[in-house]
């Protein structure tokens, strides 16, 4: 439902150090902005 309404759920993984973040809109925007800053 969520991936309808443009929501989702991302893993980052950094160091060894797994952070979830639910329920993000854009999801694929918020992950390409995660990287950039990697």
């Amino acid at each position: 439902m969520g991936r309808i309404l443009g929501f989702g759920s991302i893993l980052v993984t950094t160091g060894g150090v797994t952070n979830t973040f639910r329920f993000v809109a854009n999801p694929m925007k918020f992950r390409n902005a995660i990287n950039n800053q990697i």
